[in-house]
Formats: structure tokens, sequence, C-alpha cells
């Protein structure tokens, strides 16, 4: 994983403008809640906890049923396939990053993606999936630097 903490910042930021745009209001329960797995995961992160979490993949509470903004997830989406930039070596299902990105996936999909290291195979795969929603990830992919 890239140590450029440019990456980690937008997902941060992407992650709060997604929470902000939730409807379930003060009821949030954040351990059952898609956005708020993914900020746990970047945050264990960001305090210096290594890029993976144990068995990460379980702990993704896919039992959230709730409608999240398709903007917000892409650009979390595109942030993820571009901050894993083609790693290859050390893709983990368990890294934070990958987890980010299956969490939004199943947010908006409610299906899972294997991401076998290569940003540019998994947004083909997704857009077979759902070209409209890959679409916006892409756009959000462009725009990244």
């Amino acid at each position: 994983m890239d140590n450029n903490m440019e990456f980690p910042q937008r997902m941060e930021k992407a992650l709060g403008e997604l929470c902000d745009h939730c409807h379930s209001g003060e009821g949030c329960e954040k351990e059952k809640c898609l956005a708020g797995f993914s900020q746990r995961c970047l945050e264990s992160y960001l305090q210096g906890n290594g890029p993976r979490i144990e068995n990460g993949l379980e702990r993704i509470p896919t039992g959230d049923l709730k409608v999240y903004d398709r903007e917000d997830a892409a650009l979390i989406i595109a942030i993820a396939c571009k901050w894993c930039h083609d790693c290859e070596n050390d893709h983990s299902e368990d890294c934070v990053v990958s987890l980010c990105r299956r969490a939004m996936e199943f947010g908006i999909t409610g299906d899972e993606i294997t991401y076998k290291g290569n940003g540019l195979a998994y947004l083909k795969e997704l857009g077979e999936m759902n070209a409209e929603f890959c679409g916006l990830v892409m756009d959000h992919y462009r725009q990244l630097k």
C-alpha cells in the first residue's frame, strides 16, 4: 500500500461526506453500518495499526440495507482503485483499502467483485455488473491525480 497520505486523507473525507448524506438520522449504529465499518478500518490504519484488518471480510456488515449516495460511494471506490494502483504483489482482501471498496460495492450493488490487484481490471468487471454505476466510478477515477 502506498504510504502517500494524500489517499488516506481523501478516503477519510469521502467517507465523512457519505455519512453526512446518510438518511438514517441520529439512530446510526456504526458497527452495523457499511460506512461506519469503513471509517473504523481507515481509523485503525491511520492510528498505525497496519494496512490489514484480521478477518476483515467477515466483519463487513452485510445486513446494512440503507440506500447510500451513489456519487459518494463511487468516489470512495475510485479512491480505493487509485490507492491500490495495480499493486498485484501485496493485495489482500483484508487490506483497509480493499475493505472500504468492498463495503461500498456491496452497499450499491448488493454483490461483491473479487479484486485481483488491478484497478482497471476491477473497473471492467464492475462495468459488466453495473455499467451506470461504473461510469460514475470512472468519472471520479479520471479526476483523481
